[in-house]
């Protein structure tokens, strides 16, 4: 009759737990999904330095999820016989990604969570002090820029010719005319994006770090105010790191 129970127990903690968990990863990729736009980056310096910030604020998620009971009979067998003990790997992985879900529905609205960390404990259960649950910690600092802030954005070139009812600005001479070099994250062909970010690094004399916002895929201003000579220049000597910018009239 124990052996029985025994298996009944183990048969329905297997069903159940699978059933409860297939409905947990939905639910994480369809809130993954939802919450794409808004990244999270492991950087303290990762800062739009061309946006002024709006607010930034400590954002967390907590969750803890439980242990069924087959996963605790695989793990007990895996302690005997040694070898990975995927049973707690799922487990850890759904608790890991709901929590960074819940840190991000905290801080919806942002435009980025910088310096997320991760933090896990085990909450034991029982006189053994075997484990019953798994709790993860995710917590961040959400930033949100001022909206219209400086951002430099693609410029449109309308095909409407001027009204004859409105003075048309005379033409600048080419000594005054002043240029921008900017820059979205293109890559020369063949590149590598982990060698170029290297040197553009060195180029500005910065950690690494320093340089991730300059590949969010923003345009962003590298050198502003210029004669077309020097703008030149400083595309020459960007381009060298194998990054692609452009120059701009302003």
């Amino acid at each position: 009759m124990e052996l029985i129970i025994f298996l009944c127990l183990i048969v329905l903690g297997y069903v159940s737990g699978r059933i409860v968990e297939s409905r947990h990863y939905r639910s994480i990729a369809a809130r993954e999904q939802e919450f794409l736009p808004l990244p999270v980056v492991t950087l303290k310096h990762a800062l739009d330095e061309t946006r002024e910030v709006a607010r930034a604020e400590l954002v967390a998620g907590n969750v803890v999820v439980s242990v069924d009971y087959f996963k605790r009979f695989l793990a007990g067998l895996r302690n005997f016989f040694g070898g990975r003990v995927k049973s707690y790997e799922t487990l850890v992985d759904r608790a890991r990604r709901e929590a960074i879900l819940r840190m991000k529905a905290e801080a919806k609205g942002a435009d980025i969570i910088l310096n997320m960390r991760l933090e896990t404990a085990s909450i034991s259960k029982g006189a053994r002090k075997t484990i019953g649950s798994v709790e993860v910690l995710a917590y961040g600092t959400a930033v949100t820029y001022k909206r219209g802030s400086a951002r430099t954005a693609p410029i449109e070139v309308s095909q409407e010719q001027p009204s004859t009812a409105m003075p048309v600005e005379p033409q600048r001479s080419p000594a005054e005319l002043r240029y921008k070099v900017v820059f979205s994250g293109e890559l020369a062909a063949g590149q590598e994006l982990q060698k170029v970010k290297t040197r553009v690094a060195a180029l500005y004399k910065v950690p690494v770090e320093r340089c991730e916002h300059l590949f969010s895929g923003r345009i962003l201003t590298i050198k502003d105010n210029l004669d077309h000579q020097t703008a030149q220049k400083y595309q020459r000597l960007f381009e060298q790191t194998g990054a692609i910018c452009h120059i701009e009239p302003m």
